[in-house]
C-alpha cells in the first residue's frame, strides 16, 4: 500500500510543478507509528492505517526560471492543498502530508529526509519526472 500511495501522490504533484523550474518529484511513504506527534498516534492506537508522506522538488538544470515555487508561503500552500488532495482520494487510509521542501541541485533527498529527523530506510521513495507546464 506504501508504494501505491507514494505513486498516487507522485501523478498528482508532477504535472502540479513547473518543469523549467523542478526537475524530479520525490514521494517518500512511511507507515504511521504511536512514536509520532499527534494525529498520527492517535490514530494508530485506534487502530487505523495511516501513512507519513515527505515530498521533496528537485531543482531542475537550467532553473534560472522563476523561483517563487521556493518561496516557502508556496511549498506550505502545497502541502495543504495536497492535505485536502488526500482527504478526497485516500478513504479507507489517513495519508498525511509531513513536508514539501524544494531540493536544490545536487543536494540529497535522503539528507532531506533525515532533517526532518527521519530514518530514510523506513521510507518508500517514489521519484518522477516533472511535466508541468511553465506559467506564461
Amino acid at each position: 500500500m506504501k508504494e501505491e500511495v507514494a505513486k498516487r501522490i507522485a501523478s498528482e504533484v508532477a504535472p502540479r510543478v513547473d518543469s523549467k523550474v523542478v526537475d524530479r518529484v520525490y514521494v517518500a511513504v512511511r507507515e504511521g507509528t504511536e512514536e509520532d506527534p499527534e494525529p498520527v498516534a492517535r490514530l494508530v492506537e485506534e487502530g487505523e492505517e495511516v501513512y507519513v508522506v515527505f515530498i521533496g522538488l528537485e531543482e531542475s538544470e537550467d532553473s534560472g526560471a522563476d523561483r517563487t515555487l521556493v518561496n516557502p508561503r508556496n511549498l506550505e500552500a502545497m502541502t495543504i492543498d495536497l492535505m485536502e488532495w488526500a482527504k478526497e482520494k485516500f478513504e479507507d487510509v489517513h495519508v498525511l502530508i509531513g513536508g514539501v521542501s524544494f531540493i536544490w541541485k545536487g543536494s540529497s533527498f535522503r539528507d532531506l529526509l533525515r532533517r526532518y529527523g527521519e530514518d530514510p530506510n523506513d521510507f518508500t521513495v517514489i521519484e518522477e519526472k516533472a511535466v508541468g507546464i511553465p506559467p506564461r
